[in-house]
């Protein structure tokens, strides 16, 4: 590769714009840093939008799309790709680095959870997503994932499905296999430019104690908890609770079931727009330190699930960038990290009194409050993109070629094609029973027409005439 920068090509599958969700705002995030020592190229899902940008930003429209960008990088950072084009990278000698900052088949079993009971079709379902993690398994170079928990459970999956082997493993250290790169912070602070709710919103007056649900709703979090717990509090006026991202800006995610709940159960308790708000819009990205920077104390709560032991709540970043203390729910990495760390209080599954309980110590204690948001300021820091890049640069600045691989890459859980394909040809399907069901709609049109020309009487009149006419002819 010589002296020239080394090409890295970043697919992102989330929004790139003004308004994103938290992958969109990731993959942003680190084409910005990674741009400081390599070319970057960003290939996003939507028209840009974002202009004077220290990478390349291009939209994809395909998975036909792939192929002329990947042929144009040295490496392809990706959470998920096509079959088609995982061979083609490999087949063109490309580094390919996935990332796993979501447990994606964890999180899969774990929303089974919120909804009906399972069927043997989500069997399949998953069947087919390990047959995609597999692939990408014996076909990536390196990984990254979100924390130390994340870490050990996606080197048990690679040393499953055989991405890790006594010929390839050779003297790679964990480290040197999967790294840890989690969401992180901007590199300024925060800084507030306008008001958002004290004395804007009407029953949310500029002193009053904000406590906020920084992020959306989602069918694994229980917002029902915090809100029962707003009831408990009912004796302390000043006390508000609010909401925001009640809708992802991404159709595909849209508005989950668990916000039309949470919004029912306020009503219901009589807190709706009193003590318990809810803003029903997505915020800009440039507008999230304003919503940060009014609040008091930040909340985070879910159920108890499988998926919960591997996630990485984005939004408590949010929290520890705008140097507010968490209450949150336990079971998850970052509940272990705010207890050890004294960030904030950590609250049992479904427990509304325990949460009162910590909000009320909050807000009765001043002096606790500054003590933990000084805690909080204090490891802030350690979470800024420019420390959670690191693993992923040092990777890119260490691997000059990919590893020995199959160009077969065929799982041993195979079924002949991934989830990715499995559902364009579900798409494939669906568009060719609409066609044939217009189709037997036109043949029965069609039949009804010519039923009604055989019925009628120009038509008998004709086959007379055409008759004769033979018979004529048949004499001459």
């Amino acid at each position: 590769m010589g002296a020239t920068k080394k090409r890295v090509l970043i697919i992102c599958h989330d929004i790139v714009a003004k308004k994103m969700g938290g992958g969109g705002i990731r993959y942003f995030e680190i084409a910005k840093h990674l741009a400081k020592k390599f070319e970057v190229t960003l290939a996003i899902p939507n028209e840009p939008e974002l202009f004077d940008l220290p990478f390349k930003l291009v939209r994809y429209f395909n998975v036909g799309s792939f192929p002329p960008l990947i042929d144009d990088c040295d490496y392809v950072f990706v959470q998920l790709m096509e079959a088609s084009n995982v061979k083609y990278a490999v087949q063109q000698g490309k580094v390919i680095i996935y990332d796993f900052y979501n447990a994606i088949p964890i999180e899969y079993l774990g929303s089974l959870a919120f909804g009906k009971p399972p069927t043997p079709e989500n069997d399949e379902m998953f069947k087919k997503l390990l047959s995609d993690y597999e692939l990408f398994g014996l076909s990536g170079d390196y990984f990254v994932c979100s924390n130390e928990r994340q870490r050990d459970f996606w080197i048990g999956v690679l040393t499953a499905n055989g991405a890790l082997l006594p010929t390839n493993i050779d003297r790679r250290r964990v480290e040197d296999i999967v790294g840890i790169v989690p969401f992180g912070t901007p590199e300024d602070p925060p800084k507030k430019t306008k008001p958002i709710f004290r004395g804007v919103v009407a029953g949310i007056e500029k002193e009053d104690f904000v406590v906020l649900w920084a992020g959306g709703i989602w069918d694994w979090f229980d917002p029902l908890s915090a809100i029962r717990a707003m009831a408990m509090l009912k004796d302390q006026p000043k006390i508000k609770l609010i909401f925001m991202g009640m809708t992802h800006p991404n159709k595909e995610v849209g508005r989950m079931s668990m916000a039309d709940r949470a919004v029912k159960l306020a009503k219901e308790l009589g807190l709706y727009k009193k003590s318990v708000f809810f803003i029903t819009t997505w915020l800009d990205y440039s507008e999230k330190a304003n919503y940060l920077l009014e609040a008091d104390v930040a909340i985070s709560t879910h159920f108890d699930s499988v998926e919960t032991r591997f996630s990485f709540r984005t939004r408590v970043l949010d929290h520890f960038w705008a140097g507010i203390p968490s209450i949150v729910t336990q079971g998850d990495w970052f509940a272990e990290y705010i207890a050890k760390h004294d960030l904030g209080r950590v609250v049992s599954y479904e427990n509304p009194e325990e949460i009162a309980q910590a909000i009320r110590g909050f807000y009765d204690q001043p002096t606790t409050l500054k003590f933990t948001k000084k805690r909080v300021s204090e490891i802030e820091p350690a979470f800024r993109w420019s420390a959670s890049t690191r693993d992923l640069i040092g990777a890119i600045e260490r691997i000059e070629r990919p590893l020995a691989k199959n160009e077969n890459l065929t799982p041993a859980l195979d079924f002949n094609n991934t989830l990715v394909e499995n559902s364009k040809y579900q798409h494939d399907i669906k568009a060719l029973e609409t066609r044939l069901k217009s189709a037997e709609s036109e043949k029965a049109k069609i039949a009804a027409e010519l039923n009604e020309v055989y019925n009628s009487r120009r038509w008998r009149m004709a086959l007379r005439m055409s008759k004769v006419y033979r018979a004529v002819r048949g004499r001459k």
